[in-house]
């Protein structure tokens, strides 16, 4: 008999919810090994100090045990004490770690406390749903977005277990590099003031933020810093984590970026544009390249993860491995590509899921290909091998992919490891991060920043090049008026975080201001500060729908933006991101970066200067050759070629020469008494405003 849905439902509940009997506990069968054994003392020590605002990290590689070091702690401390435990993830596969994590370690539990119970909370089928929480509970393993959504909707079932815990609260924050994302800080330290004796741990590999400007919030949140720290190259020497070679592999494919996708990347701190990204994951030849390179080399690369970004690439590269005769399978999520294909609902996928990795676990297959599902969290030990089938410019990402192959002998894993890199041919530099670098870092402190701040000149190059498409679609028979007017005034820098399908993205873009609209952005800037600062926190959390968030929008386009001249599609966007920056930042606005070099990027001016000069066409180009070349000009940066700008060039000249021999608009002097007749004939005639001098007949 096949179970419904609902039954299906049921039945994972009631497997993500269960009530220990503490007096038939049996104690925990491991044993620490030495870089867990130090975090435990140094846990201890910060534990009983009881700091007033109490928050400290620990960092471990992937694959060296955070969770198990932090169940023991609170096992061993924190519950026999009287603490409850809210332990937060972004994921539910985090989740769901961190829930069998502890049925290891509940025999640890001193004291007099006979019960323990612990339950799963979060959107995802088959977990609890915050209605579902009790005061009796003792651990909640709840996801960052329900504990966060629930905490702002005042949800009396939280609401109680928080109160339930009497003051004694402890805060388990997995995958702390997600802590300076707006709403969780403010939940966060909102925690923090309610609860006096509350304990804040974040787990993490990767103490930074994709975004400089947060990196001082990972202080701010754990002002202990960090309580202990294990490095890769010690716990490789130790066996604990095994030694990678790192290979990388040429598609032969060549990809080119677009004005479109140049501009994305250059305006944003995500990964590649999205439509690149679709581009490699459907091309054929390049996944079939990807399998029967694991063919020829299974020997060696045994049993193997491969990273993918797309369902159907998944299962190309799936078809195309058993073709070479290699078992493999796939889990993806039921994205919304996906719909189409299959509309069995996301059940269907998550159980899916979970069988294919209890199989890939029991090796009974040799690859598993997956799109970030097992990038954080999923435990599986014994894999030899990684396959990132494209780069990233994610530090975070690369570093949680690599993890995966990192498990060393005495751990249960492999004593070597390869992680192989599918690298295309690419026509622009972009800042790729390369996996050698997660081995060997440099040292972690707080605050973090990570890539280095860009220089003032890299800033101003950056929002040059989100305008270069602008003056490329320009020609000399269509610049219609003042070269300066294609510049900006300046732009505002956007910093914002997005928390959508269990992934939380930073956001960091440039809105290019211009002469024209400089005023009506501040206007509109003041006014969201001063009276609608709850609408721009609506915009970044899920209160709004999208037809109201356009509504709004709209309004404001025409309160502000009426008499500017723009696209109205990219007004819009712009707009979007300014309101959720003052949202998301506390009602601050986003900062203004003048652009101080305009006026030396006048070519109306340099044309000028030139026909006063009475150059010659040689002349001018020699002097045209030295302004493109000097190092403070970013005349590369608008046009990348001089070939480019001096069709800019010429045509300044061409129009400014134009508009001195074009004849001055014929105006008719008449005696001041004849402009009167004519006046009052219009008005006897029209019984109107007269529309040369606005004056209005008496009648």
């Amino acid at each position: 008999m096949i179970a419904t849905t609902s039954a299906r439902e049921a039945c994972a509940q009631e497997q993500f919810f269960v009530s220990y009997n503490l007096a038939e506990k049996v104690p925990s069968p491991k044993t620490p090994l030495p870089h867990q054994s130090e975090a435990l003392k140094k846990f201890k020590h910060w534990f009983d100090l009881n700091h007033p605002t109490s928050g400290g990290i620990l960092v471990f590689p992937t694959g060296s045990g955070k969770t198990f070091t932090s169940w023991r702690f609170l096992c061993n401390e924190a519950i026999p004490q009287g603490y409850k435990v809210l332990w937060l993830a972004h994921t539910h596969h985090l989740l769901e770690q961190a829930f069998y994590g502890l049925q290891s370690e509940v025999g640890q539990i001193a004291g007099g406390k006979k019960e323990l119970r612990v339950r799963v909370v979060s959107g995802t089928t088959g977990h609890h749903k915050p209605a579902e929480i009790e005061p009796s509970d003792d651990v909640l393993i709840c996801t960052l977005q329900s504990a966060t959504r629930a905490y702002e909707k005042k949800h009396p079932r939280f609401f109680k277990f928080l109160e339930s815990s009497q003051g004694k609260l402890f805060v388990v924050f997995d995958e702390a590099h997600h802590s300076p994302a707006p709403s969780y800080s403010k939940f966060i330290q909102a925690l923090q003031k309610t609860y006096s004796e509350m304990h804040l741990l974040g787990l993490t590999a990767t103490p930074t933020h994709s975004n400089e400007k947060q990196v001082g919030w990972l202080k701010e949140l754990f002002q202990q810093g960090i309580l202990h720290q294990a490095y890769v190259s010690e716990l490789m020497a130790s066996n604990i984590l095994a030694e990678p070679t790192f290979e990388t592999i040429q598609t032969q494919v060549k990809k080119e970026l677009n004005e479109s996708d140049l501009k994305q990347l250059i305006q944003s701190s995500r990964d590649l544009p999205e439509g690149i990204v679709t581009q490699l994951a459907e091309h054929a030849g390049r996944n079939k390249h990807i399998a029967i390179h694991y063919a020829k080399n299974k020997e060696k690369y045994g049993k193997t993860i491969i990273f993918a970004d797309r369902w159907y690439q998944c299962e190309a590269i799936k078809t195309e491995l058993i073709n070479q005769g290699i078992t493999a399978d796939t889990i993806y999520t039921n994205s919304s590509e996906m719909k189409a294909v299959d509309e069995s609902g996301s059940t269907h996928f998550i159980e899916r899921n979970r069988v294919a990795i209890e199989k890939f676990k029991k090796n009974e297959f040799d690859v598993l290909i997956n799109i970030r599902i097992l990038t954080e969290g999923t435990d599986i030990p014994d894999v030899r091998t990684v396959f990132l089938t494209r780069q990233s410019t994610s530090k975070i990402l690369v570093t949680q992919m690599v993890g995966r192959a990192l498990r060393g002998e005495k751990v249960g894993g492999t004593i070597d490891a390869f992680v192989v890199s599918f690298i295309d041919e690419w026509d622009e530099s972009i800042p790729f991060f390369y996996p050698e670098w997660v081995i060997d870092p440099p040292p972690i402190g707080l605050p973090i920043i990570d890539p280095p701040p860009p220089s003032p000149r890299q800033k101003i190059s950056i929002a040059l090049k989100a305008i270069r498409d602008l003056l490329r679609k320009l020609s000399i028979d269509v610049i219609p008026g003042e070269h300066l007017k294609y510049l900006p005034l300046g732009w505002y820098e956007i910093d914002i975080d997005d928390a959508q399908d269990d992934e939380i993205e930073h956001d960091s873009r440039l809105v290019m201001v211009f002469d024209y609209e400089a005023e009506a952005y501040q206007a509109f800037i003041k006014y969201l500060q001063e009276k609608k600062v709850y609408i721009c926190d609506q915009f970044s959390q899920t209160e709004l729908t999208q037809e109201e968030k356009s509504r709004n929008l709209n309004t404001w386009d025409k309160q502000f933006f009426a008499e500017v001249k723009t696209s109205r599609e990219i007004l819009l966007v712009n707009m979007f991101h300014i309101v959720r920056h003052v949202g998301q930042n506390d009602g601050k606005a986003p900062k203004w970066i003048e652009f101080s070099e305009r006026e030396h990027h006048d070519l109306d001016a340099i044309a000028q200067h030139y026909i006063n000069l009475d150059y010659g066409p040689r002349k001018v180009n020699e002097e045209l050759r030295e302004e493109f070349g000097k190092e403070e000009r970013y005349w590369d940066i608008l046009y990348t070629t001089f070939d480019f700008f001096k069709t800019h060039y010429d045509a300044c000249v061409n129009r400014i020469l134009n508009e001195a021999t074009s004849p001055p608009p014929h105006t008719p002097v008449l005696p001041p008494d004849e402009w009167k007749v004519i006046r009052e004939r219009v008005l006897n005639r029209d019984r109107h405003r007269c529309l040369c001098c606005l004056h209005k007949n008496s009648d």
